[in-house]
């Protein structure tokens, strides 16, 4: 993870996600916070909370109802929606 956030910029990183097919739904969630972090870079915030959504939907589908992630994605998800005007999402 750390290699797709330090040596390639939001618009690339984008470019070579969207290429993987993850299997795993640990990598499935994984994929999606790079997207989103990807998209909030760029300045798309609803793109951005569009995919904060998606993983924590699929985090709540897979992971254990107090794993840590949870609540963290859910604050991004909420910040990307204030970002992006959506106040009644947040």
């Amino acid at each position: 993870q750390t290699r797709w956030m330090t040596k390639l910029s939001p618009a690339e990183r984008l470019e070579a996600l969207a290429a993987l097919r993850p299997r795993l739904a640990c990598d499935k969630i994984q994929l999606r916070v790079l997207k989103a972090v990807s998209f909030a870079q760029l300045a798309n915030a609803a793109s951005a909370r569009r995919e904060f959504v998606a993983a924590l939907q699929l985090s709540r589908r897979v992971l254990p109802p107090n794993d840590e992630q949870l609540p963290v994605l859910a604050f991004h998800a909420a910040r990307a929606a204030l970002a992006s005007g959506q106040v009644d999402h947040a």
